[in-house]
């Protein structure tokens, strides 16, 4: 019967343990949309000084599994926009952030090829 109790106990204090572990590991989830309200697909976000990266998914959302208690920067990046970055702080519970991408104005330079003068006069001979 002794033996019994024992294993009972060993086994209440593994659940024990198991669940407290669980409960230290959380998650940090949401959407990206840009200015005009569109859902952003496949935008790139990690959590900076970390491996942690992930791209969104069709519904502009992504999620972060496995995250420990502690202050995060969430940082988004998508080619035609600028970053957005937003702390994140992880205490007792997941945590959701959503973000709003702006677009970027990329400004190019005029591209000449050849001389001007050589190009109005093949254009004058046209």
């Amino acid at each position: 019967m002794m033996k019994t109790k024992n294993i009972l106990a060993l086994f209440a204090f593994i659940l024990l343990q198991l669940n407290i572990y669980a409960q230290n590991n959380y998650s940090i989830s949401g959407t990206v949309k840009n200015t005009t309200g569109e859902l952003m697909e496949s935008a790139t976000v990690f959590l900076a000084g970390s491996e942690k990266i992930v791209a969104t998914d069709k519904q502009g959302a992504f999620r972060f599994n496995n995250i420990d208690p502690g202050t995060y920067q969430v940082v988004i990046t998508m080619v035609g926009y600028t970053s957005a970055k937003q702390n994140v702080i992880v205490q007792d519970k997941p945590e959701t952030v959503d973000l709003v991408l702006g677009e970027k104005q990329i400004v190019l330079n005029e591209v000449i090829i050849g001389d001007k003068n050589a190009r109005a006069n093949i254009l004058k001979h046209l």
